[in-house]
């Protein structure tokens, strides 16, 4: 019973991808505008300049909003 388990792991370990395939994957990932999007401030966080905001939008009290108030 302990071979059957032992085999069974190697043919699961032999299925992985290997990690240069992943860095690849990961790359891509890193460029998409998703991931961009995901690592910029939320609508209602904290901030300094319309950059930091997924929205592009930092309103007077310097919070992220999905509405430019001009001055």
């Amino acid at each position: 019973s302990g071979r059957r388990h032992a085999s069974l792991f190697a043919l699961q370990v032999q299925g992985l991808p290997l990690p240069t395939e992943l860095d690849g994957l990961l790359q891509r990932t890193r460029r998409s505008l998703l991931w961009r999007w995901n690592t910029l401030k939320p609508v209602g966080g904290s901030c300094r300049a319309h950059t930091e905001c997924g929205t592009n939008y930092c309103s007077r009290n310097n919070i992220c909003t999905f509405w430019f108030n001009s001055p």
